[in-house]
């Protein structure tokens, strides 16, 4: 991952009123919070682990994390995995405003761009995206992405 605190956006033009920054350990509660509040089953996953923060770069607004993406990089594929951003921040235009348009917002956007520029960075041939819906395929198609199967997540404790 970067060595940046701050992570800088990809689309400068874009302005978000917050902070996107790599994620710490000390974020993983919240993280899994996030999680729980946007209805994914984190299957009772311990969120407080050490370690946790290498792999994910999340955004903060006002004191509270409102939205993190998952980035796991490996040679030749990454994974971007578990984009999540708060009920508070969906589908908000740079402005603020709302949109009706089941199309992500700004913050989707910075957080998914972020981690593809990430991934691009330590020299990933190409990233396999974990997790769909609507509106992150209209970001997915946006970059170029294909679906290349279909197949189950499976998924099981290892301890």
């Amino acid at each position: 991952m970067a060595t940046a605190d701050t992570i800088q956006s990809p689309t400068p033009a874009t302005v978000w009123p917050g902070v996107i920054r790599l994620a710490t350990d000390e974020d993983g509660s919240a993280i899994g919070v996030l999680i729980r509040d946007a209805g994914v089953d984190d299957y009772g996953a311990d969120w407080s682990q050490p370690g946790i923060g290498a792999w994910w770069i999340v955004a903060e607004r006002e004191g509270r994390l409102v939205g993190a993406i998952q980035v796991c990089p490996s040679q030749p594929v990454g994974t971007i995995g578990g984009l999540i951003v708060s009920s508070s921040e969906r589908a908000r235009r740079a402005d603020g405003g709302g949109s009706l348009m089941k199309r992500p917002g700004v913050l989707a956007r910075l957080l998914l761009g972020l981690a593809v520029e990430t991934l691009r960075r330590q020299g990933v041939e190409f990233f396999m995206a974990i997790g769909r819906n609507d509106p992150a395929q209209h970001l997915y198609d946006f970059l170029g992405a294909r679906t290349v199967g279909t197949s189950p997540i499976l998924m099981r404790r290892t301890a």
